[in-house]
């Protein structure tokens, strides 16, 4: 293969890379928030439980809740936590999001050489090969991607695409105001801007465009 198409292998692959690593970041995010709030709700409602089971009848009282009814009370929490407890061990959303926290530091490594590669006015095409042969081991090693989930995160970093080229185009309005704007864009002229896009990123990000829709 010429430098020249070595060159673009490496291309392409830092752009699966972006990709890669908008799925992984957003999927960190989800996986940790909802490990935060489960952690949470179970303390919250362990702790609840605990402060009833020692209150006498006149605590129950002053709350204008019948004493007969406590035992009940206790055992509604007691059902809860141990639902809570039986759905956060199925999941694991907090070993989920140290998965992907790890494939995307991983992949972050692997677009930071993609790009010193593209950059570089001295890089050989033995690096580059090295670079694409490795870019695919680690790749497969990655954790896959849900179905169910594939085709929302497409469009998640499509949009974001669109919103940094937009950006960069309308910039100087401030986050928010270009935020408000790139909506009302994607509203009234989505074609255009989808098209944008298609001009900038090529031919394989016309193949995200339309697998997002």
């Amino acid at each position: 293969m010429s430098r020249e198409q070595l060159l673009s292998e490496v291309t392409s692959h830092a752009r699966k890379l972006e990709r890669r690593a908008t799925y992984h970041a957003v999927l960190h995010g989800r996986y940790k928030l909802l490990s935060v709030v489960s952690d949470a709700g179970l303390m919250a409602a362990s702790i609840t439980l605990a402060i009833f089971s020692f209150m006498d009848r006149d605590f129950f009282m002053a709350l204008h809740i019948p004493p007969d009814n406590a035992k009940v009370i206790i055992g509604v929490f007691s059902i809860i936590i141990t639902i809570y407890s039986v759905v956060a061990w199925k999941y694991d959303w907090r070993l989920m999001a140290e998965v992907h926290g790890r494939a995307l530091s991983k992949v972050v490594s692997l677009k930071h050489d993609a790009r010193c590669l593209i950059l570089s006015k001295e890089t050989i095409e033995d690096e580059m090969k090295k670079f694409c042969s490795r870019s695919i081991a680690e790749q497969h090693e990655l954790p896959q991607i849900a179905e169910s989930q594939f085709l929302r995160l497409k469009n998640y970093h499509l949009r974001k695409m669109l919103l940094s080229k937009f950006i960069d185009k309308y910039g100087g309005r401030g986050f928010i105001v270009n935020f408000l704007l790139f909506h009302l864009a994607m509203l009234f002229c989505s074609k255009k801007w989808t098209q944008i896009l298609t001009e900038r990123h090529g031919d394989e990000d016309a193949e995200v465009t339309k697998s997002s829709r």
